[in-house]
């Protein structure tokens, strides 16, 4: 009919990947802490820039434009980062005395047929373990898919910044 060993494995592995989650985000708000501060560091240099190119210094509008797609990219990465951390309500099984209050109530209801009392139990702790398991596994894969994508605006962020220094120290800025 159903292995109970099964769905408590599936279930605790779901349980276990939450916290691997939480571990695996703690380099990327790391990495854009440092992308924050390279961002301001580089504002200065935007502000210059966009004055010369006002005045006509047409040169100077890739630097312009990388600086303005890592501001982007940073603010969409912090998006990713937040909405990977906050605003999951995970499931997970009932407390034990809800279970055993519930064992008791069937128990009088099977006049003490302790078969049918486990049989019950035993299928609506399955039922919950499924239950838990899939809404978990459908959390935790929205979640690893904002990792992911912060990790890559991350990587991207990273290469325009040594392009816009190199850039900018090519032009003496």
């Amino acid at each position: 009919m159903y292995d109970k060993d099964i769905y408590e494995k599936a279930y605790y592995f779901e349980l276990d990947r939450i916290d691997k989650i939480h571990a695996r985000l703690t380099i990327p708000l790391t990495l854009l802490t440092l992308i924050g501060g390279a961002i301001i560091n580089m504002l200065p240099k935007l502000f210059k820039m966009f004055s010369l190119f006002v005045s006509g210094a047409y040169e100077y509008i890739s630097i312009i434009i990388l600086i303005i797609v890592i501001i982007i990219l940073f603010l969409m990465s912090l998006y990713h980062a937040f909405r990977s951390y906050f605003g999951y309500g995970y499931c997970y099984i009932d407390k034990w005395d809800i279970i055993d209050n519930w064992g008791t109530e069937l128990n009088k209801y099977y006049d003490g047929d302790k078969e049918k009392v486990k049989n019950e139990l035993d299928e609506y702790y399955v039922d919950r373990l499924k239950e838990c398991r899939n809404r978990n596994f459908i959390l935790n894969n929205k979640r690893q898919g904002y990792l992911f994508r912060v990790n890559l605006f991350i990587c991207i962020q990273i290469s325009l910044i040594i392009i816009a220094y190199t850039i900018s120290s090519y032009i003496n800025l």
